[in-house]
């Protein structure tokens, strides 16, 4: 089940405040993600 995102907001130390159409908020971290991409190139 895909969940739909109503907005996606940018914050400080890598991180992304996500709404969903359902009301619900969610943050998350994308360092680890970046970390990996900085150690292929």
């Amino acid at each position: 089940m895909f969940h739909r995102i109503k907005s996606v907001h940018p914050l400080p130390d890598m991180l992304l405040h996500v709404e969903f159409i359902s009301g619900d908020a969610k943050y998350y971290d994308v360092k680890p993600l970046m970390d990996k991409r900085r150690k292929c190139i």
